[in-house]
């Protein structure tokens, strides 16, 4: 079974990275979770810090939507 963390958000960048940074370094095996960034219209660089760590971790799963 693999588990969900949908992460909605506007507009809250610097909070967004905190947060991927805890869930990507948590001590759970990568291929049992996904991470769903679910952004809503956000103006900053939100869309940009997701990428940045799709590339960085890209062992684990996270998706943009």
């Amino acid at each position: 079974m693999k588990a969900s963390i949908i992460i909605p958000t506007y507009n809250r960048c610097n909070q967004l990275s905190r947060c991927l940074s805890s869930l990507v370094s948590i001590d759970f095996p990568v291929d049992k979770y996904e991470i769903i960034v679910v952004d809503n219209g956000s103006t900053d660089q939100t869309k940009e810090i997701v990428y940045k760590f799709k590339n960085e971790y890209s062992r684990h799963s996270i998706r943009y939507f």
